[in-house]
């Protein structure tokens, strides 16, 4: 019944996925299901936390924009480059697709959180947006960490990370999960640290985190013994 029920999810869910979770150590298929559960409750517990920081982020860096230019338009007012460009081009072009206007509101809701990191990449150091955009956005971040450069990394870090969970990747194989946990709350708190204080008694990360395998291994016995359960009770209606 095991291997019936294991061949269905493999089944629906795509070996090669599955495969993900336990061919490093030939693990068996309990303990596969078992990472597999554990993978989603680490990205649900992260999810929030990315929730709120690509949401601040862009809010922060969209009014230090109308606070600098002193136009809600600050997007067709400043000069990016060629990619940054395209991709606010591109934002444009899929709202008047869904006959959306591209105010202000709609436009920064639209542009992908690669966007917002491309705004401190070594292209866009040329144009003197930049700093101005880090220290209002950053405020209160200490100086000698308010580096363009280093603001970058840690942008592309989360952004990268926030991929892996928003496309149910796998990510529980990742030796510094905590210090990227920890580097989200370090920028959210960078930029407003009393929303970082609000949504800290929010955040399950860590609880989840340390639960470790045999709660999920106990979870995973379960989900597959409610195959055994539904046909036995089909068993006993036909009899």
């Amino acid at each position: 019944m095991v291997q019936d029920f294991y061949l269905n999810i493999e089944k629906n869910l795509s070996k090669d996925r599955l495969d993900n979770y336990g061919k490093m150590d030939n693990a068996d298929r309990e303990t596969v299901v078992a990472r597999y559960l554990w993978n989603i409750a680490i990205s649900q517990s992260l999810y929030q936390l990315l929730h709120f920081f690509e949401i601040l982020l862009r809010n922060k860096i969209n009014n230090a924009f109308i606070a600098s230019v002193g136009q809600v338009d600050w997007y067709n007012k400043v000069s990016f480059d060629k990619y940054t460009e395209d991709m606010i081009n591109n934002a444009m072009e899929k709202l008047n697709e869904r006959k959306i206007s591209y105010d202000n509101g709609h436009l920064v809701a639209e542009l992908n959180l690669g966007f917002w990191t491309s705004l401190f990449n070594k292209y866009n150091s040329q144009y003197s947006f930049q700093g101005k955009i880090c220290k209002s956005t950053f405020s209160n971040c200490p100086p000698d960490e308010r580096k363009t450069k280093k603001v970058y990394k840690d942008l592309e870090k989360i952004r990268l990370l926030r991929n892996r969970v928003s496309h149910y990747e796998r990510i529980i194989h990742w030796k510094d999960l905590p210090e990227q946990h920890d580097l989200i709350l370090k920028l959210i708190r960078y930029m407003d640290k009393e929303f970082c204080k609000r949504i800290i008694p929010l955040d399950t990360f860590n609880e989840v985190l340390n639960s470790g395998i045999d709660e999920w291994k106990e979870k995973a016995s379960k989900f597959m013994q409610v195959e055994d359960d539904i046909e036995r009770k089909q068993i006993q209606a036909d009899s």
